[in-house]
């Protein structure tokens, strides 16, 4: 996870009212830090425990979620 990740993220949270500008944010955040292939199902495959890239995408993974949770309000957060 980019040690910068928590400045960079987009300060605007997810609400009912505001969809579309979080998304474009969201999305040019996952595009900037490399995560975009989380998002659109490039990686939807997790490796295997013994697979030696199994590692890095659950760091990746776990990025995500991170971002996920972090930008979006607290009661939002069961929808994720």
């Amino acid at each position: 996870m980019n040690s910068q990740m928590g400045s960079l993220l987009p300060s605007e949270k997810l609400e009912q009212s505001n969809f579309s500008s979080w998304e474009y944010k969201m999305n040019q955040y996952f595009v900037e830090q490399g995560y975009w292939s989380y998002i659109n199902g490039a990686l939807k495959n997790k490796p295997n425990i013994t697979n030696a890239k199994y590692p890095t995408w659950e760091q990746g993974a776990s990025g995500v979620m991170y971002c996920l949770k972090t930008c979006v309000h607290t009661h939002m957060l069961s929808h994720i």
